[in-house]
């Protein structure tokens, strides 16, 4: 729905909350963050690091981005029966998200960091980013089945039934991006210093979202775009994060004439 006066995009205000769904949501998260967290725990003993925890920290820090980027994104949690968390922006954020946020980004984030930090070749940091673009793309397929939430507008590439394909890549890119700055700060990580990933993970997540979906989100807040128009929105979303891993593995990949340890002085 299209507000005229004020020129913007309404919500589906008159959807219901689904907490059975929610609360199965929510189950399946608890366990993967009690996994990360023991997980956390025995890399702090073994390498006298924190950051796996903090990673996970760094998760609900991230939740400071959900209402902005529902806001431009054009996604709505229904208000009625919600459990609400918190309300920011004029937005309310149901529990389940939560604590989906830090098991979303508590794995991910800290899978790509760990395999990133160990060293990966061009073709496997490609493969790092195809693991959280594919997880994304079915689970938000599944969850949105449930009407748990719901992406409202003229949303670009709905391929199969309700979820906008474009979110995939921009979701992905942030879990990517941000592993992929924390593992090129590598070492200058130490210390005191470590207390910043819960504060980098926020921000790089929202230039991530931007750098891919800005696109999107233009098409999506354009009266009477055509089709054509936002179809081509949506993949520009796939060809951006492209772009963006080209680049990441020329940085990153350790066969790379652009790493660090392959370059000649």
């Amino acid at each position: 729905m299209w507000d005229d006066n004020l020129k913007i995009l309404l919500p589906p205000m008159d959807t219901t909350f689904n907490l059975a769904a929610a609360n199965q949501v929510m189950m399946v998260c608890f366990v993967l963050i009690t996994l990360v967290f023991v997980y956390g725990l025995r890399h702090w003993q073994k390498h006298g690091s924190p950051i796996v925890l903090l990673i996970l920290l760094g998760g609900f820090t991230n939740l400071l981005a959900e209402p902005f980027l529902d806001i431009i994104g054009a996604a709505w949690h229904p208000i009625h029966g919600q459990n609400t968390a918190f309300e920011l922006m004029g937005r309310r954020i149901p529990l389940w998200v939560v604590i989906n946020y830090p098991a979303y980004f508590g794995v991910l984030v800290t899978a790509n960091y760990l395999a990133f930090a160990r060293g990966v070749t061009m073709r496997g940091v490609w493969l790092w980013f195809l693991i959280p673009l594919t997880i994304d793309l079915l689970q938000e397929e599944a969850m949105m089945a449930t009407n748990l939430y719901y992406y409202y507008g003229q949303q670009p590439l709905i391929l199969i039934n309700k979820f906008p394909f474009w979110w995939g890549p921009c979701n992905a890119m942030g879990a990517y991006l941000i592993a992929s700055v924390l593992a090129f700060m590598g070492a200058s990580l130490r210390g005191w210093k470590l207390l910043l990933v819960p504060v980098i993970m926020p921000i790089t997540y929202v230039v991530a979202f931007a750098l891919v979906g800005l696109p999107s989100m233009i098409s999506i807040h354009t009266p009477n775009v055509s089709p054509l128009m936002s179809s081509i929105a949506g993949w520009s979303a796939f060809v951006l994060s492209g772009l963006a891993v080209h680049g990441i593995a020329h940085i990153l990949g350790t066969d790379s004439p652009w790493h660090w340890r392959n370059k000649r002085t």
